[in-house]
């Protein structure tokens, strides 16, 4: 019987001659259509799919479901709100997101913690300096001027410049979601195996 592999959660990459630590996440290509956020999440699922106790059993979730779970429109995007996050935590069980306000030090924190963190950012900012839509994608690790993302409409390993990138994700309120593996409580059963090992 093959036993299943648990993936590293960091890789490494060269960039201009320069080798970067970087969160392990595989990368999903969203179609010509608003669906980033769906993607995003897809990608963030496959990274604790691979890198964690298969035990866990966190559930497959193809972006065509998470769409439909998340109540995106292809033509419109997805409306970031508590409800939808509720929604989606409770298909996604026992992996969970949390919206935060980010910050540099977050992106650090999420990164040593290996959760790759989805950032919300104004893309079109980026590119044109007039604001569009926002744009997720999620985040890989960054050096002091770059920030390495697997961006679902322009590619893997794809790099911004830092201070434009916190240009344009502070346009949209430098608005994050955080996975994590929910935290279980204590069933009867732990309480009694507990009760047992304390005699």
């Amino acid at each position: 019987m093959d036993k299943l592999t648990i993936h590293p959660k960091f890789a490494e990459i060269e960039i201009n001659g320069e080798t970067l630590a970087i969160l392990n996440v595989p990368f999903i290509q969203q179609p010509p259509q608003m669906l980033c956020l769906p993607y995003s999440v897809s990608m963030v699922i496959e990274f604790f799919k691979r890198t964690e106790n298969p035990k866990l059993n966190i559930p497959k979730l193809d972006p065509e479901k998470l769409a439909k779970i998340m109540n995106s429109d292809p033509e419109r995007g997805t409306v970031l709100s508590t409800t939808m996050i509720k929604k989606l935590n409770e298909e996604t069980d026992p992996l969970e997101f949390l919206m935060y306000r980010g910050d540099l030090n977050k992106l650090d924190e999420c990164f040593q913690e290996g959760k790759p963190p989805i950032l919300i950012f104004n893309a079109m900012y980026y590119q044109t300096s007039n604001e569009g839509p926002a744009h997720a994608t999620v985040f890989l690790g960054r050096t002091d001027t770059k920030i390495i993302t697997n961006n679902p409409w322009m590619g893997e390993y794809f790099i911004y410049d830092l201070g434009k990138f916190m240009e344009a994700w502070e346009i949209e309120g430098y608005r994050m979601l955080i996975p994590r593996i929910r935290k279980t409580k204590n069933t009867k059963l732990d309480n009694f195996t507990k009760e047992e090992g304390e005699d």
